[in-house]
């Protein structure tokens, strides 16, 4: 095989592999309307129109959730239950979350400080690095 052959499929590997590792983001926001979420409801509406005919959950990869919601659903996660934010595992083990204010980064963080504080009964690697992602924000 040929360099420049080596070369191109290694520049289109490099250029669509990012695509294929994003397709989900979580948005905390205490206002569903806000502009900060508005990615997140494009992708609402083109797979609502996109799949009209059948009975797909068209917020599930990219849910607008409040700072209450992913604050309870921390809780649920950290006590070994299933949250029910279902990407947020994966959204902050990832950094496909987007906090819309400060509000809503102090609720959570303060959460996860409180769960350190406790004692956490399930998944305790995760906490030091969730809480340092979201320090790197605040």
């Amino acid at each position: 095989m040929s360099m420049k052959k080596i070369f191109y499929i290694w520049l289109i590997l490099f250029l669509f592999t990012p695509v294929y590792a994003g397709d989900y983001m979580l948005f905390i926001s205490d206002d569903y309307n806000a502009p900060c979420a508005e990615r997140a409801r494009k992708v609402h509406n083109w797979c609502k129109n996109q799949y009209k005919d059948d009975n797909r959950n068209c917020e599930a990869g990219w849910p607008i959730k409040s700072g209450k919601d992913v604050s309870a659903s921390f809780i649920q996660y950290f006590n070994g239950k299933e949250p029910d934010i279902g990407i947020l595992r994966a959204a902050f083990a990832n950094g496909h979350f987007h906090f819309c204010s400060l509000k809503e980064v102090e609720e959570v963080y303060q959460t996860l400080i409180s769960l350190k504080k406790v004692g956490v009964k399930a998944n305790a690697d995760h906490l030091e690095d969730f809480i340092l992602k979201i320090e790197n924000i605040r």
